[in-house]
């Protein structure tokens, strides 16, 4: 995360498992491998103006029927990946 933010509350989600870590400036983390056709990953830092909310969707899933399947993670051929951010509330 950065160096000089606020601390940050992380949710790693999977079908059937889910993971909770704080995270504090400057730290970093990391998560389980995962085979999981969608993960989701959620952030929410808590500051003196509100608190910023973020949901990061990656989708490993296969393309729709008739379409190529090609394995996801080479460069020319990425998952499907959401990021929403939602303002201070």
């Amino acid at each position: 995360m950065f160096r000089t933010s606020a601390t940050d509350y992380l949710t790693f989600q999977l079908a059937r498992r889910t993971f909770t870590r704080v995270v504090q400036p400057g730290e970093s983390v990391w998560f389980p491998f995962a085979a999981d056709k969608i993960q989701l990953l959620r952030v929410a830092q808590q500051t003196e103006p509100g608190t910023l909310r973020a949901t990061v969707k990656i989708n490993f899933g296969l393309p729709r029927p008739g379409k190529a399947a090609v394995p996801h993670c080479y460069s020319y051929a990425p998952p499907r990946v959401s990021v929403e951010i939602y303002p201070r509330q």
